[in-house]
């Protein structure tokens, strides 16, 4: 019964691990496509310095 329990507990870690995994890669999908957009709001400016950089974190 205590390797039962233990092997329950387990998969159940497992999920939880898995879960954080998809969340972190959902929030990090999410800050790329909000800096891409930041980036592309950006005008083009003939009279900025080229290298000027973009605040991409608001």
């Amino acid at each position: 019964m205590t390797f039962a329990l233990q092997e329950r507990e387990r998969a159940l870690r497992v999920n939880e691990r898995r879960a954080e995994e998809i969340d972190s890669q959902v929030r990090q999908e999410v800050d790329l496509q909000l800096a891409q957009d930041r980036i592309n709001e950006a005008n083009f400016d003939p009279e900025r310095p080229s290298g000027t950089l973009v605040d991409v974190f608001g």
